[in-house]
């Protein structure tokens, strides 16, 4: 089975970020922290996404749901991405905390009155743990797709949610998470609505969950230094066409701004038009769907 592309298979590069707390990771409010359903134990805080995203469960770790909360706009690299793919000088004035997670694959933009992060925590030893990685995400996936199902037939509205068995890498995905798909991952009439990604040990399991409400790259175009931007696009494109080669026998032609500002809005139109909910389809009630999330956990 092939696996995903997000897993924290490199090393974190530094980390990079600017936004209201300077740059550096600040300590969360917990507003929440209580036994759960069935072994679960479940904790709310609000804070930095570098904060979070910098966590470690601890080597004696039970089974945990993590919900966090942005106060502000972020964007989050990915590990090999790299930092003058944002423009400081427009993430600064905007509030924008911009962070690097330790999992590889593209840039995450979160927009915190629409995004809904939950993350799941499992010791080795738990019934959840499968050692293929891929198939891993998959009982995520079902449970993710299980709560929204029942979260919008509440609601009124027959939404048909699939599961993603297998990874598939598209060039954009190289610059944005949500352009490729994932193991496990949750998709509406065809569209990512559910990113997930992971991290383990020896001794833990983290499964990272984001569900992205609408796409957003009238808010993100203006962060990206365009020429970056182009070239991560143009050495994915080649490196997928001409896997035998590597990004430093590379050519890219960048010499024309107008047209790679045009070429990159394009790209991320076409990304928007492919995740997120539809056109019609209701933002969720966010505290009703964490609250379907954790009650209805598996048994543990």
């Amino acid at each position: 089975m092939s696996q995903p592309h997000h897993l924290d298979d490199v090393d974190p590069a530094p980390s990079h970020a600017t936004g209201p707390d300077n740059g550096n990771a600040v300590d969360p409010d917990r507003y929440g922290d209580h036994p759960g359903p069935r072994g679960w134990a479940i904790e709310t805080t609000i804070g930095s996404a570098q904060w979070f995203h910098d966590r470690e469960p601890g080597s004696d770790v039970d089974h945990r749901v993590w919900i966090h909360r942005v106060p502000t706009e972020a964007v989050v690299l990915g590990s090999a991405q790299p930092p003058d793919l944002i423009r400081a000088d427009e993430a600064e004035p905007r509030g924008v905390e911009v962070c690097r997670r330790r999992s590889g694959g593209g840039l995450v933009h979160i927009q915190p009155q629409f995004d809904l992060w939950i993350d799941i925590v499992i010791p080795r030893h738990s019934p959840l743990w499968d050692d293929d990685i891929g198939r891993s995400f998959h009982w995520l996936g079902r449970h993710w797709a299980h709560v929204l199902q029942r979260h919008y037939a509440g609601r009124g509205h027959d939404v048909d949610w699939a599961i993603s068995t297998r990874a598939v890498r598209r060039p954009e995905g190289r610059l944005l998470c949500f352009a490729d798909v994932g193991h496990g991952e949750v998709l509406h009439l065809g569209r990512k609505v559910v990113g997930l990604s992971q991290r383990r040990t020896r001794h833990w399991a983290r499964l990272q969950g984001l569900m992205l409400v609408r796409g957003s790259h009238h808010r993100l175009l203006p962060l990206l230094e365009v020429g970056a931007a182009v070239d991560v696009l143009a050495k994915a494109e080649a490196s997928l066409q001409r896997p035998d080669r590597g990004d430093a026998e590379m050519e890219v032609d960048t010499a024309d701004p107008s047209r790679q500002n045009a070429r990159l809005e394009a790209v991320l139109n076409s990304i928007d038009r492919a995740v997120g909910l539809p056109p019609g389809c209701p933002s969720p009630d966010r505290d009703r769907v964490i609250e379907a999330f954790c009650r209805s956990l598996p048994a543990v």
